[in-house]
């Protein structure tokens, strides 16, 4: 390989935008609660943001989500701000909205963990921490 063509190979390799994989999440419910806090699943997120997946949800019911990912890095490849705006099933109702804050810890270039913030929801689940492993594959 000459030098022209590693060159080119190594900022191919850096600007790589595979999508993550992503975990079902592990939760944490404000109070003593009798919610499932191990919500098991797998999901997808695609390069510009969008995301999709399946899990066991609090409610011990299976759920899906979808939606965009909006992210601002607070500190360059290691800390950023998220929100993610979309639709959930398994709540009562066929689709419910969805609106996640999140804090994203980037741990290299290709792991992270994602820690949702999920506000009460009135008669359905209380405050939930909910974090989520990804990796880029």
């Amino acid at each position: 390989m000459d030098a022209d063509a590693l060159a080119l190979a190594i900022a191919a390799a850096a600007n790589d935008n595979r999508g993550q994989l992503m975990s079902g999440f592990v939760s944490k419910h404000a109070g003593s609660t009798p919610y499932n806090e191990n919500n098991y699943g797998i999901g997808y997120r695609s390069p510009d943001g969008w995301m999709g997946g399946v899990y066991r949800n609090s409610l011990n019911k299976p759920s899906a989500y979808f939606g965009k990912e909006f992210t601002h890095d607070l500190l360059p490849n290691r800390l950023a701000a998220g929100l993610m705006v979309g639709g959930v099933t398994g709540y009562g109702r066929p689709v419910n909205p969805l609106l996640l804050p999140e804090l994203i810890y980037k741990m290299d270039k290709e792991r992270a963990i994602a820690m949702g913030l999920i506000p009460p929801v009135k008669g359905v689940t209380p405050a939930t921490i909910a974090l989520q492993l990804r990796r880029r594959f």
